[in-house]
């Protein structure tokens, strides 16, 4: 049977969007079902980030209440424009549908009175929060990041419970909004998927901004305080919360929890979950062969491959996918983190670092044969660095190959490489005791 599309895609955020229109450039007809205002992971971080820009001349307003939260956010996001993103998919052809809808059998999904017919169907989803009991959670009227956005006042103190990179960015937004921040992690420091160096070097940063960061602290138990009374007659509610041995109080708690999950009616797709989260393959092929589900943008390269073309290859390996943090500075960390690699390579792995006065920090991890396995920067342009060294992992390039792009290139990352080049094989013991041989040799015997 005949069918409308190559690829439907359902769901929000940046991922839906890169998938759309790399598909749509392949000259597949493509539609995507999506509500653009919707909160995921990525727009969070374009929201905390314009946030952040645009608060010096907005936070005494806001402070002092004669312009609300509500109207300063509306003022952020018309800066970042979503709408126009859209129109350019339909610009390469994409069949955008603004809505919701749910599977109607394993091959038709519907959106209000229109039913879609699609050779192959993608999912783009935040990947599910693992949570744990909390005491007296849903009493404490708690906000998740969805909910901060529909405040038409903020408080006037917030603990964030967590500590990845959403919580770290948005803490710095609301500090510049003269919020008082308490961050509480329960690792050993924030980031905790990052390199622990450069984790630190941005933990100090948050805490010179005033953010107060507790870590090794989980949280246990949140109970309400005593109501005040405001002079209009209103009551205010204040929260303790209970972390480790300590306790804190504050107006309101932020719980890391994004937008509930899409609902798909998935059961009548006969898609099957490996507990909250969709079951999928090497593919990322669902129970459902036609269905595909992304949860990053790792997976759209492989959804790409095999959805759209047929192959009898092997499944696509999947990309390293690098960790960005929008915070000032940026951090991005790729790959392996030094505990990692240690445990991996031991001896035969090379910690090469390299500080900036202007710019930051820069780390990278290397082997004994100069192959890149992680990389750690700390700076205002971390995000936009950490790709070429991402290109140079991807295709094998040692550290000695990327040093000889100095010659052609005065790139921080290029200027950077030689140096560490020049760490590694000052580093190489092994290498300065073979060259002191060669030369006592060529000496004794005068070659």
């Amino acid at each position: 049977m005949a069918v409308d599309y190559d690829l439907a895609i359902v769901g929000n955020g940046a991922n839906a969007l890169e998938l759309a229109r790399r598909a749509a450039k392949l000259k597949a007809r493509v539609a995507l079902v999506t509500e653009p205002q919707a909160l995921s992971q990525s727009r969070l971080q374009q929201i905390a980030t314009q946030m952040r820009k645009s608060s010096a001349g907005w936070k005494k307003d806001v402070i002092r209440g004669e312009v609300s939260f509500a109207a300063f956010l509306r003022q952020v996001l018309a800066i970042l424009a979503p709408q126009s993103e859209l129109e350019a998919l339909q610009a390469l052809g994409v069949d955008v549908i603004v809505g919701s809808g749910q599977f109607v059998n394993a091959r038709t999904y519907a959106v209000g009175k229109r039913q879609l017919r699609s050779r192959t169907y993608a999912i783009v989803t935040d990947p599910p929060v693992s949570t744990r009991k909390i005491v007296g959670l849903e009493q404490s009227n708690y906000l998740t990041y969805e909910t901060l956005f529909q405040l038409d006042r903020l408080p006037e103190s917030l603990a964030i419970v967590g500590g990845d990179v959403y919580s770290c960015t948005i803490a710095q937004s609301l500090i510049h909004l003269g919020v008082t921040v308490t961050l509480l992690c329960d690792s050993s420091h924030i980031l905790p998927d990052v390199d622990v160096e450069a984790a630190r070097l941005l933990q100090a940063k948050l805490e010179v901004d005033g953010i107060e960061i507790y870590t090794s602290t989980r949280v246990t138990a949140i109970s309400p305080l005593e109501t005040t009374t405001e002079k209009n007659g209103q009551g205010t509610f204040r929260q303790k919360v209970w972390a480790g041995e300590r306790t804190f109080e504050c107006d309101l708690v932020l719980m890391p929890f994004f937008s509930a999950p899409l609902q798909l009616n998935l059961e009548a797709a006969k898609v099957k979950f490996q507990g909250e989260a969709i079951a999928v393959n090497a593919k990322a092929q669902t129970s459902n062969p036609r269905i595909y589900a992304c949860y990053a943008s790792a997976d759209i390269t492989k959804i790409l491959r095999h959805s759209l073309f047929w192959t009898l290859m092997p499944p696509a390996q999947p990309a390293i996918a690098p960790i960005i943090s929008k915070t000032l500075p940026q951090l991005a960390h790729l790959g392996m983190t030094e505990v990692d690699a240690r445990l991996r390579y031991g001896k035969n792995l090379y910690a090469l670092r390299h500080h900036y006065d202007d710019f930051g920090f820069c780390k990278l991890l290397c082997r004994q044969n100069g192959e890149i396995v992680g990389a750690s920067i700390v700076g205002d342009c971390a995000g936009e660095l950490i790709e070429t060294v991402a290109i140079a992992m991807h295709t094998k390039l040692k550290i000695h190959q990327l040093a000889q792009l100095a010659n052609i290139s005065s790139g921080v990352i290029s200027t950077t490489a030689a140096k560490f080049a020049e760490q590694k094989s000052a580093s190489d013991r092994g290498k300065l005791s073979r060259l002191a041989k060669w030369f006592t040799f060529r000496r004794d015997f005068n070659i």
